[in-house]
């Protein structure tokens, strides 16, 4: 695990220590929460552009699984995760549809639903949720679409073909802070007689200064190295898909990290820091006080000596905490021995702080 992925946690569960125990001023306990419920909760990706420009193959891509049939179109389509796999459709009635199997999302979408939501037992979706949503036509209706996704993503993936002068109105109507968490992607490269460096140069010429980030990729070509009983790494690179991967997860640690960063300073400003070993510092005892008893046998940590770096993790009281009642942590604990670089073929297996240096079995 990362050195910041360490902090993180043992941030995170300082702050459900301080929560559950009663240390922090009731003042502070909303803000508290918050940032507690921040760190569980799923970074939004929104993969937005025109329709036919290839973004249910970046969503497939980047959860590494074929999640989205490439046959569904709809206007607004999330994916998050689920203990199985179904989709409920919202009618623009307001009803819902529920199915269980891809004939009767097919039949179901034929109604024209306003949205539909695909959940998966698919372990990046605990990290990461998806909204792809399909730009209507006409310069109001992408306008309110537009509003409508705003608050309800933290980056932003436009997809493209060249984005034209409606691509570009469009996007300057949407708020600052979700232009600067954003990224401009050319998804199907291989379309185009056009060599790669070629192609992202004359994009970032056009709409260099619309976007923080502009990529090109062959979407199709990197699902096609996926898909192979073992990535080809050398396809995978060549289509852009592994610069992509890396930056999306360098935006999903800082932005962890940042929460975290928030939840630290509340805590120390509450005369709560936080040790490496120890957890938050606590508070000088009252001499008035009458002294603790000690506990008994049942509850010392294991190791006999408390909260020394040999005792183990049950040995810290910060990470004495039940991290499984945290469902952001449930995956996050480092296991034995030695680090090793990890390979980046999708967002999937992505641990919540920790996805830059463990390895995983590839597709």
């Amino acid at each position: 695990m990362t050195p910041e992925g360490t902090r993180a946690i043992l941030v995170a569960n300082a702050l459900g220590l301080a929560l559950q125990s009663g240390r922090l001023p009731e003042r502070a306990r909303p803000r508290a929460s918050e940032l507690l419920e921040a760190l569980a909760a799923p970074v939004r990706i929104s993969v937005v552009g025109p329709p036919g420009v290839g973004k249910t193959a970046v969503v497939n891509l980047l959860v590494g699984a074929p999640a989205v049939p490439d046959t569904l179109t709809l206007g607004v389509l999330q994916l998050v995760h689920g203990p199985t796999r179904r989709a409920v459709l919202t009618l623009r009635s307001g009803s819902e549809i529920v199915v269980t199997d891809r004939d009767g999302l097919a039949r179901a979408a034929r109604a024209d639903p306003a949205m539909a939501r695909l959940e998966s037992p698919l372990e990046v979706l605990k990290t990461v949720s998806l909204t792809e949503l399909a730009l209507p036509d006409g310069d109001v209706a992408r306008t309110r679409a537009l509003r409508w996704l705003a608050p309800r993503t933290d980056y932003t993936i436009w997809c493209t073909d060249g984005f034209d002068e409606g691509e570009r109105a469009a996007w300057a109507t949407v708020p600052k802070r979700m232009r600067d968490a954003s990224i401009l992607l050319r998804t199907r490269i291989d379309r185009f007689d056009e060599p790669f460096d070629v192609a992202l140069a004359r994009l970032r010429d056009w709409a260099g200064e619309d976007f923080p980030e502009v990529r090109v990729i062959s979407a199709h070509l990197a699902r096609i190295a996926q898909a192979q009983a073992r990535l080809n790494r050398s396809v995978f690179r060549k289509a852009g898909a592994t610069a992509l991967m890396t930056h999306l997860m360098g935006f999903i640690e800082r932005r962890r990290q940042g929460i975290g960063d928030q939840a630290q300073f509340l805590l120390a400003h509450h005369g709560l820091p936080i040790t490496a070993e120890t957890g938050p510092t606590p508070p000088e005892p009252d001499p008035d006080a009458a002294p603790e008893a000690a506990p008994d046998s049942d509850d010392t940590p294991d190791g006999g000596g408390g909260g020394g770096r040999g005792g183990g993790r049950s040995g810290s009281p910060l990470l004495r905490i039940d991290l499984h009642d945290v469902p952001l942590y449930q995956s996050a604990e480092a296991g034995p021995g030695p680090e090793r670089p990890r390979r980046v073929s999708s967002l999937q297996g992505l641990d919540t702080f920790d996805f830059l240096n463990r390895d995983r079995n590839l597709r």
